[in-house]
């Protein structure tokens, strides 16, 4: 599937839901590409999340697994995991996202490992105030 050029979020994910995503492209929408919210789950397979706004949010204790993904070219962020979000953070490409490529703040503990993060800029991975999360190699 591909989901473009839209005016605010690609694909929203709200409370309860675990949808599964695999070998999509979220590409070019004014708002986040990809946004779990509300305690949400769910997968992201194989999937090009490509210059959105903020590439893919998790927030409000959401808890998705994200793998085998490019993250690429975010104009506000490549993945942001806040406000309590946990989630599994896999396998990655994230490269040439604008202010960061991960970033983890305000009580969330996400795991993040064996991700290739890189070219983003100024930060690779961002942990703000009261984030916590596991990052392996």
């Amino acid at each position: 599937a591909k989901v473009r050029e839209n005016g605010g979020t690609g694909v929203m994910v709200k409370t309860g839901s675990v949808p599964v995503l695999q070998e999509c492209t979220i590409e070019g929408n004014a708002g986040v590409g990809i946004w779990f919210a509300h305690e949400s789950y769910g997968m992201v397979d194989r999937c090009e999340v490509v210059s959105n706004s903020t590439n893919i949010m998790l927030e409000g204790f959401s808890g998705p697994t994200i793998k085998d993904s490019s993250i690429l070219l975010g104009k506000d962020g490549g993945i942001m995991v806040t406000r309590g979000a946990k989630g599994t953070i896999r396998e990655c490409l994230v490269q040439n996202n604008k202010p960061y490529g991960i970033a983890i703040g305000d009580g969330a503990n996400p795991v993040v490992f064996l991700n290739r993060v890189f070219d983003n800029s100024p930060y690779g991975v961002l942990v703000m105030a009261e984030g916590v999360g596991h990052i392996y190699a």
